[in-house]
């Protein structure tokens, strides 16, 4: 991790972002700043926005989050997530860029650094982070004749951007307590009776 310090402490992520990516970014230097993420395209969400800010540990160290591919990290993931490369060859190219130096970086060094902030993701489906991402809107569930109100009604039902049922109604499936364990994806209309009740 030495080496890829030494490139941090080079490199600021505000100026990463602005002068090697050259992304435009709206807003606070010291607080949130914005823009469109240069490899993922926004959607009507508002998915696909990149955010750079500051850990609320401390103020003074600041990281990205990609709000479309839930990427995020600091200015050598930055750089490996706007350029679709590994973090070995971003270490690399930042520190052409920051230090002016060929800089051979180590495997040990490919992984980025610890963050406290966020947890680690647990391995596994998780259900509850799936149904947040659902697509509820009448025009996103329409094509399954089906009304928006349905979905509310049912809870955690949708359209599915992403994984095995993407373009399909996502369907929770729940345990006789009500937990939520999975979903069934279904295409094409579903047939819901005339006087649908949530028992």
């Amino acid at each position: 991790m030495a080496r890829f310090d030494k490139i941090r402490e080079a490199a600021h992520i505000n100026d990463v972002a602005r002068k090697y990516l050259r992304l435009k970014l709206e807003g606070d230097d010291n607080g949130v700043l914005r823009c469109h993420c240069p490899r993922c395209q926004p959607n009507r969400e508002g998915r696909g926005v990149l955010t750079i800010k500051s850990t609320q540990a401390d103020p003074k160290r600041r990281y990205f989050s990609c709000h479309k591919s839930e990427d995020w990290g600091d200015c050598i993931s930055l750089v490996a997530h706007c350029h679709n490369i590994s973090l070995h060859e971003a270490g690399e190219q930042l520190a052409k860029w920051c230090l002016d130096e060929d800089f051979e970086v180590s495997q040990s060094d490919s992984e980025p650094e610890p963050r406290a902030e966020k947890p680690k993701a647990s391995k596994g489906f998780d259900p509850v982070k799936y149904a947040r991402h659902l697509h509820q809107e009448q025009e996103d569930v329409s094509e399954f004749g089906i009304l928006a109100e349905l979905c509310e009604e049912v809870g955690g039902m949708g359209r599915s951007p992403k994984g095995m049922n993407r373009g399909k109604l996502a369907i929770p499936l729940r345990k006789e307590d009500g937990t939520l364990v999975a979903y069934m994806g279904v295409d094409g209309d579903v047939t819901v009776p005339k006087e649908w009740r949530i028992a």
